[in-house]
């Protein structure tokens, strides 16, 4: 009975004994690959996750920075009127012979189209007026820039639409010393794409984003006004701008798509207060 007993031992595993191994570290194997999978997706989707958040947050701040500094809403030269504002206004001095190359002939302020005017400041940082040589009257000297929210003409394969948000910057007159290379009339910046991936909010009758309301100092306490029933005559009650987004992952993210909303309401502190 001892030889057998160490006969046996000698020979090893039998081969049930080998199958149940086998069986039991392929599922072993199986549920580490398993969870190793939902590991990498989980990662994944918060990597898209946090790639629309810091796409969205660069946006926002970039348009409120901007906007802090703003004078006005629309363009300054343009006079009160019960009409949809515009740039470049006739009495521009700087862009009303017409728009540099690449430009649109004019922009119109819309739910997706937010115009507005920032000062030029010389070396000193005080605001600057416009030369006699552009402007008789010596009016103010200003940037215009334009943020539009456009469709995008890449599309994935979901076919869902997605739009674009664009700044345009017109430039006033500034020291040749301090920025070379700039003329009064000439687009400094032409359409250049802060943020991509844009859903919504969707207006429910057109179907297009509605992205820019206005603030109205006289009426504190009421509700937001799309920019697409402002006029002219109203915009220096504007003091300041809510922008809302809905983004489907932003240019850099995973194949994991993902959605989020955000809502800013941007101030408008240097622009001349109305009674």
């Amino acid at each position: 009975m001892k030889r057998k007993a160490l006969n046996r031992a000698l020979k090893g595993m039998s081969i049930v004994e080998m199958l149940v191994v086998l069986a039991v570290t392929g599922v072993a194997i199986a549920g580490l690959t398993e969870i190793s999978w939902l590991s990498f997706d989980w990662i994944n989707k918060f990597s898209t996750k946090v790639d629309v958040n810091i796409a969205a947050k660069r946006a926002l701040e970039r348009v409120g920075n901007d906007l802090r500094i703003a004078t006005c809403i629309g363009d300054s030269f343009e006079p009160p009127s019960d009409t949809t504002p515009t740039f470049p206004s006739s009495n521009n001095p700087l862009y009303s012979a017409g728009m540099p190359a690449g430009a649109s002939t004019t922009y119109q302020i819309d739910d997706n189209t937010l115009i507005f005017q920032v000062p030029v400041f010389n070396n000193k940082g005080w605001p600057t007026s416009l030369p006699t040589s552009v402007d008789s009257n010596r009016r103010k000297n200003v940037d215009t820039i334009i943020y539009e929210v456009v469709q995008d003409p890449e599309q994935d394969a979901s076919g869902q639409i997605r739009y674009l948000l664009k700044r345009t910057f017109f430039a006033g007159v500034h020291d040749s010393t301090q920025i070379p290379n700039v003329n009064p009339g000439q687009t400094l910046c032409p359409a250049q794409t802060i943020l991509t991936g844009i859903v919504g909010p969707l207006d429910k009758n057109t179907g297009k984003p509605q992205i820019f309301q206005a603030l109205d100092q006289l009426n504190p306490g009421g509700n937001p006004i799309p920019l697409s029933l402002l006029r002219t005559y109203s915009l220096p009650r504007i003091n300041g701008i809510v922008m809302n987004i809905e983004i489907q992952r932003s240019q850099s993210a995973s194949k994991n798509t993902s959605t989020a909303s955000f809502r800013s309401e941007i101030m408008i502190r240097n622009r001349h207060y109305v009674e």
